[in-house]
């Protein structure tokens, strides 16, 4: 059986195209070219896009915050704090401060990144080709800073901070203590990664702190959860171990490179900072619970960041409610948060048991498996300030070192040569002359070149008409010399001198 063809009827204006495109064949080429461009532009934006979304935009590409413009934001977007008092002061500073310590040079005044106010941010880069570049946080002294404003306490600081080496745990880079404008610089590296905040949020870390969190996160998945949780604990187990407080964790001060997880801020113990979430946390805390370490106040920071991790969102009170667990986050979450926040015995759990919860017992660290800690050798300034952090106090400030006060003694004692007088003595007694010296026993006059020395403003007499020529023996030379260098010493110190009186005898009698 053979079915017969039909005959369609092809409508005018497509057999013209068609002849156009046999006669052209270039026309759909070129169409076909153009499309393809146009497609791939489109496919490439929205890449870009996308990765810009989630991670650090660097500073090379994005848009340049300088002290002239620096109400500019990462966006663009240009905004009126020139006019700010604070942040014009605070450029100031850092340029008085730079002007000084000439090892940096100034590329960037940031917007405020973070919660603290009094705190400005800084984009700074290190003299000489290929230095990469790092953050300079300015931030006015805190009357309850444990440390004075020395040189002394200043190397002190940064010889603990370089000894705090841990996977778990980001380095300090530089502490600087400026007690004329008493403001403290603490200088970093550059995060171009961004904190545990900016990846619930996705945003990008360089915008300013009032633009950056608005809206609700994203809450992270379970695994990742329990990877940073078992990161985050491990490093504020290695400050518990080294008897330094840790109070200042939130989400904004875990660092995030890759898979890992770093803590930050714990320079702030020593500053006297208050920490974020003091209001909440002392308010979920017992009389019981109250430790001068901060062992508990940082257990339940933590809390308050694993409830922002799972939920996308910060707590607000000072312990979570039932109903705002119970189907938003896994059941394993749950019980974690349960046992820190409303622990059976009715007090807040240590770290080694919150690290004893199978949860996070079964994480694998693969960083601690190569992680050898330093040898922690402690000088005497170090462990005063050890010691402050453990007492919760000041320290004082040293009136005068015993070595110095040796020195002092050996100078005032009789048995030595003093040493030049104060500008605040008064008069001056010249050194006793030596005994053996055969011109100042003689009885007749001294020549001219042994007469005492007159004040600088007096005239010297007229010289005799015919003086004998005098020997110029050894000794007298000698204390002469030792006579003058005496009396030019106290006249550096600013000694001021007897009024000599002159005999002159060089008339001839009659």
């Amino acid at each position: 059986f053979r079915c017969a063809p039909v005959n369609m009827a092809v409508p005018g204006w497509l057999e013209s195209i068609w002849d156009f495109i046999l006669d052209n064949v270039w026309a759909p080429i070129l169409i076909i070219l153009v499309l393809a461009a146009i497609l791939t532009y489109c496919i490439a934006r929205f890449c870009v896009n996308k990765a810009r979304r989630g991670r650090y935009q660097q500073l090379d590409k994005a848009p340049r915050v300088t002290i002239q413009d620096s109400g500019r934001s990462a966006r663009g977007v240009r905004n009126n704090t020139l006019e700010d008092n604070e942040r014009q002061a605070a450029a100031m500073s850092c340029k008085y401060y730079l002007r000084q310590n000439q090892e940096f040079q100034l590329i960037d005044h940031l917007p405020r990144l973070g919660s603290r106010s009094t705190k400005h941010w800084f984009v700074v880069k290190r003299h000489g080709k290929g230095q990469p570049d790092q953050v300079m946080a300015l931030a006015a002294k805190d009357d309850e800073c444990i440390v004075p404003m020395t040189a002394a306490m200043k190397k002190a600081v940064n010889g603990l901070f370089l000894l705090l080496q841990h996977p778990y745990v980001q380095p300090v880079g530089d502490i600087d203590l400026l007690s004329e404008q008493k403001n403290t610089v603490v200088i970093q590296q550059l995060l171009i990664h961004g904190s545990l905040k900016d990846r619930i949020y996705k945003t990008n870390p360089i915008l300013a702190y009032s633009n950056k969190y608005t809206g609700r996160g994203t809450p992270l998945k379970l695994d990742k959860i329990v990877q940073c949780s078992r990161q985050i604990l491990e490093g504020m187990l290695f400050l518990k171990n080294k008897d330094i407080p840790y109070r200042h964790l939130h989400s904004g001060n875990v660092i995030v490179k890759g898979s890992i997880c770093r803590i930050s801020g714990f320079e702030n113990e020593i500053l006297g900072y208050k920490p974020r979430l003091a209001p909440l946390i002392k308010k979920a805390l017992k009389k019981n619970d109250e430790d001068k370490k901060g062992l508990a106040f940082g257990v339940l920071s933590f809390g308050h960041v694993l409830f922002e991790m799972a939920l996308g969102y910060e707590l607000t009170t000072p312990k979570p409610d039932v109903e705002q667990l119970v189907g938003q986050c896994p059941y394993e979450i749950i019980e974690l948060m349960v046992f820190i926040f409303y622990h059976p015995d009715k007090k807040v759990p240590s770290l080694e048991e919150v690290l004893e919860q199978p949860l996070l017992k079964a994480v694998h660290c693969i960083e601690l498996q190569n992680y050898r800690p330093p040898p922690m050798v402690y000088q005497d300034d170090i462990k005063l300030i050890l010691k402050a952090l453990k007492k919760g106090k000041k320290i004082k400030p040293k009136k005068l070192v015993k070595s110095e006060r040796k020195s002092s003694t050996e100078y005032n004692s009789p048995a030595r040569a003093p040493p030049p007088p104060s500008p605040s003595t008064q008069t001056y007694v010249p050194p006793p002359p030596p005994v053996s010296s055969p011109a100042y026993t003689a009885p007749p006059p001294p020549p001219p070149s042994t007469q005492p020395l007159s004040p600088p403003q007096t005239a010297p007499p007229p010289p005799a008409p015919a003086p004998p020529p005098a020997p110029a023996p050894q000794a007298p030379s000698n204390a002469d010399t030792s006579g003058r260098s005496g009396l030019l010493s106290s006249i550096r110190a600013g000694a001021s001198l007897k009024k000599a009186v002159t005999n002159d005898r060089s008339k001839p009698s009659l």
